[in-house]
């Protein structure tokens, strides 16, 4: 019994190690945070993904998809694994070098308009 314990101690470490090094979940969003935060894909969304993500993601870039669009972005987060939230909150590595790093601000006006299913408004 105690090895099962042992081992059960050992796997929680390397699983909290894990997840520091690549960024951990975001924790849900509170409803009455993203109401006040008022998050449209115009005035928000777009002027963070133009200064952080068109760098790459843009026609002839080196990243996967075009953000210069809302339609091209939303063809990335529209997809049962959505690789703007996998990359941005799960695996932690975008933006790469070449790009400012998301402020946790950014990340939670990223967080509220994908909560509230990405609209073009």
């Amino acid at each position: 019994m105690k090895n099962a314990f042992g081992l059960l101690v050992l796997y929680s470490l390397i699983l909290v190690a894990c997840l520091k090094d690549k960024g951990s979940i975001p924790a849900s969003t509170s409803k009455n945070l993203c109401d006040s935060l008022k998050v449209t894909y115009s005035l928000v969304i777009n002027p963070i993904i133009n200064n952080k993500c068109v760098t790459c993601h843009k026609p002839g870039g080196t990243g996967n998809g075009d953000y210069t669009t809302y339609s091209g972005l939303k063809a990335k987060i529209g997809t049962n694994n959505n690789p703007l939230y996998n990359r941005v909150f799960v695996l932690g590595d975008m933006p790469q070098a070449g790009s400012p790093a998301l402020t946790a601000d950014e990340k939670q006006k990223i967080s509220c308009w994908l909560d509230a299913g990405a609209p073009n408004n």
